[in-house]
């Protein structure tokens, strides 16, 4: 019985000693668990930036194709098209695109290249977008 008494105030004063031991854990668990949170934000930040400008791109190619594809008489299509282009990016504060337009055998298209650096994982990349409307033949 004494042994068991003796053992038990032994296993006590363990863990009140742990318990003691532990109280600075919780900022050593933050402290080591706040660069990888604060990392993973950001880079969805900075992830999700460049998604939100490769659809504004990607829109601004789309309708600078549209115009393209319909001919206006007397207007160069191709400058008119580039032009609708540059002017849906420059709304949406996109600076540093450009903007091409192309025919593509039955198909006029506008092709948009951008620039795009990144603060982490600090690394340039080239957005690009590009999309293509088909042109029917017609008889005048």
């Amino acid at each position: 019985m004494v042994f068991l008494n003796r053992f038990f105030e032994k296993i006590k004063k363990l863990l009140i000693r742990s318990v003691k031991d532990e109280k600075g854990s919780a900022i050593i668990e933050f402290a080591l668990t706040l660069p990888l949170v604060l990392i993973l934000v950001f880079g969805y930040i900075f992830y999700m930036k460049g998604v939100e400008t490769h659809i504004i791109m990607q829109t601004a190619a789309r309708e600078g194709a549209r115009a393209y594809a319909n001919p206006i008489y007397g207007v160069n299509m191709s400058e008119y098209a580039v032009g609708i282009a540059n002017n849906e990016l420059s709304q949406n504060n996109i600076e540093d695109a450009i903007v091409t337009a192309f025919t593509d055998g039955m198909g006029r298209g506008i092709k948009i290249e951008k620039p795009y650096e990144t603060r982490f994982p600090m690394n340039k990349y080239t957005l690009k977008a590009e999309s293509v409307f088909h042109v029917e033949p017609y008889d005048e």
